[in-house]
């Protein structure tokens, strides 16, 4: 089949917005929409970027343009990503779910995948999410927690981990890199936003008590710290800050092509970034993960021993402890990953589906 005759295949996830697991997710749908026959678009808060990044076709999100070309469009991708929540604006769960009820309309075959949901908060959100997917052919999340909330929407979700599990052994050969450094990657808290989301009200972590943390876990396991930004714009002065107060660390901001091989090269990885953990447990890394929100305790739970969750209110001994603990327990992580990445197929089989039906 030429370009021409192949399904357009809209991506409607979170990409071009400068954080390295959305590339990620956005990387792996184009593949899947191409593999499997289709010409994917994706929208895009920087389609110059995103075009550049991927090699695809991308339209601005929240655009008329955006609009003509999911209305233009053979098939909808909602996802992927966290996207479908409600909490860091009252415009971004609407924002999300006008684009499959647009589809739903012109009745274009929809599929959602890779999705992450939550919280969901508001009045009126979910019945919006009814709407919204309740006539999507099929609909993958990456967590229990996601599903339960679908469901309490009358949406039926089917449960495989991220999708970045099935995706993330064809990125890079894991055995060829040098394990010698700790992987750290932290990120500031999110409050809740009302009209728009506010970064001014972010909270950053206690900087003296990680400082003083990172330290007794260096000393402790022997190896250089690393400091890996995935979303740069907000990890990276967290990060300059808090290698200044410790000295001598690295300082690097990845991006999708860099930050598997980056991530891989740990012997553990302490991080509050929900891909920094899912990279670190697919390439059996152990991981230390901050007991915020919902992602990161769902993930560490799927993942099981050699992922330990660490209260933020962080010490030298906890953050030793955790390490340990999860170090201690990695063996099974190779099982682990494997059991992942074969659970996480679901995934791409959803959109391998729609695209095919379509060819």
């Amino acid at each position: 089949m030429s370009m021409a005759d192949s399904p357009r295949i809209v991506i409607a996830g979170w990409a071009g917005a400068g954080n390295t697991g959305d590339e990620l997710l956005t990387s792996w749908a184009v593949s899947v929409v191409k593999a499997a026959g289709g010409e994917p678009v994706v929208l895009s808060v920087d389609p110059a970027d995103t075009a550049r990044r991927h090699g695809v076709e991308s339209v601005r999100a929240l655009s008329p343009a955006a609009a003509r070309t999911i209305l233009g469009a053979d098939g909808l991708v909602v996802g992927p990503g966290g996207i479908l929540q409600d909490s860091t604006s009252i415009w971004s769960l609407p924002a999300h779910c006008t684009r499959p009820l647009m589809a739903r309309l012109r009745r274009i075959p929809i599929v959602g995948a890779a999705l992450g949901v939550g919280p969901i908060t508001r009045r009126g959100s979910s019945t919006l999410l009814r709407f919204a997917l309740g006539s999507a052919k099929r609909v993958v999340v990456r967590d229990p927690v996601s599903a339960a909330i679908l469901l309490r929407s009358k949406v039926v979700a089917q449960c495989g981990p991220d999708a970045m599990f099935a995706a993330a052994p064809d990125l890079i050969d894991e055995n060829s890199v040098a394990r010698d450094r700790i992987i750290v990657s932290l990120r500031k808290t999110e409050i809740a936003g009302t009209i728009k989301r506010n970064r001014s009200n972010e909270v950053a972590p206690d900087m003296a008590a990680w400082s003083d943390s990172l330290v007794g876990l260096r000393r402790h396991l022997g190896v250089p710290i690393r400091f890996v930004s995935f979303d740069p714009g907000r990890d990276h002065e967290v990060h300059r800050q808090l290698a200044e107060m410790i000295g001598e660390c690295e300082l690097l901001e990845v991006d999708n092509l860099s930050a598997p091989a980056e991530v891989a090269r740990s012997i553990v990885a302490v991080t509050g970034r929900y891909h920094a953990a899912v990279l670190a447990a697919a390439y059996a890394r152990p991981v230390v993960a901050l007991d915020q929100g919902s992602k990161l305790p769902a993930l560490v739970a799927q993942i099981g021993p050699g992922a330990t969750l660490l209260d933020p209110v962080v010490t030298a001994e906890s953050l030793c402890d955790a390490a340990d603990e999860s170090m201690s327990a990695s063996s099974g992580l190779v099982g682990a990953a494997k059991r992942l990445g074969d659970d996480a197929a679901a995934h791409g089989e959803a959109i391998r589906e729609m695209v095919e039906a379509l060819c």
